[in-house]
């Protein structure tokens, strides 16, 4: 008799949950549409919104981090010389110029006239010396470090970095 009274309760209480679940308040606000800009309130055209699943705790430094996850977030902050489009091939950043010797040992950036930091200061080739030079530098094992290993030497002449 106790276990019969026992699944009565479970069945009335199931069926109460199930219940409450199916009714709803109608004075909920409905969740923000992802297809329009909280700006203009156009919709989107050929966007595509991706979330990455990393936590960025490995370094900030664009020397230091090795994260798949924490370099996407990164590209957004930090530009290079160059960077790759769409389709895979390099086109210009902060150089306006790229020129590469016949041999393929010598590169030639000429920097965009006028490329500002954060803080307004002009990015010079002085500035480009010290972040290729402190990135060979790091400890860090990564793909950039051991490119720049093969660097035998850089300077800086006008605008230029050769």
């Amino acid at each position: 008799m106790k276990k019969r009274i026992l699944a009565v309760f479970l069945a009335v209480a199931a069926l109460a949950c199930s219940l409450s679940a199916c009714g709803g308040a109608t004075s909920q606000t409905p969740a923000p549409s992802d297809e329009t800009t909280p700006s203009s309130g156009a919709p989107h055209a050929n966007e595509l919104n991706v979330g990455i699943a990393q936590d960025l705790d490995d370094s900030l430094d664009p020397y230091q981090m090795t994260a798949a996850g924490t370099r996407e977030v990164m590209f957004n902050v930090f530009e290079g010389l160059v960077k790759p489009d769409s389709s895979g091939n390099y086109v210009n950043a902060v150089a306006s110029d790229v020129s590469v010797s016949e041999d393929g040992l010598t590169y030639v950036f000429t920097l965009r006239d006028n490329v500002v930091f954060h803080n307004g200061a002009v990015c010079t080739p002085d500035d480009v010396l010290y972040s290729f030079e402190t990135c060979a530098a790091t400890s860090v094992t990564s793909a950039v470090v051991e490119a720049l290993s093969a660097v035998t030497s850089m300077t800086a002449d006008g605008n230029q970095i050769t």
